[in-house]
């Protein structure tokens, strides 16, 4: 997901190959059904190839953000069966670092001068990510 996807104008474009091969070319109410069974309605726009009405809704309600990545399954003519995976987990939380090796030592702390911090090149993008390093 994009900005423009999960805030501000909250506009969904899908594929137009696909679009064009399995939905009309017209507007029309599609459902959209997350994993747990719990379904949005939600206005397919044909000539523009993408989601609008009620796709905000379903965003706000599953609380997406950029980065985060959707696979819609077409499980009807008018029905997209999504899934969602978060780029950041919520419910994963940082582990709490020991202070005490394997012998039950407490460790000490490295000198900033035997473990210098590495910057960024310049332009580089961080990107938040719980859980992984």
């Amino acid at each position: 997901m994009v900005r423009s996807h999960v805030s501000s104008c909250f506009w969904l474009g899908l594929p137009i190959s696909f679009c064009k091969n399995n939905l009309p070319s017209k507007e029309f109410r599609m459902v959209l059904e997350d994993e747990e069974g719990l379904e949005f309605d939600a206005v397919y726009i044909g000539n523009r190839t993408g989601l609008s009405g009620g796709w905000r809704g379903f965003a706000m309600h599953h609380n997406l953000e950029e980065g985060d990545s959707l696979v819609f399954e077409l499980a009807e003519h008018d029905k997209f069966k999504i899934y969602i995976i978060k780029a950041i987990d919520d419910d994963v939380k940082e582990a709490e670092p020991d202070d005490k090796n394997d012998n039950g030592v407490t460790k000490e702390e490295p000198d900033q001068e035997e473990s210098p911090v590495a910057e960024p090149p310049k332009g580089a993008k961080r990107r938040k990510l719980r859980g992984r390093r």
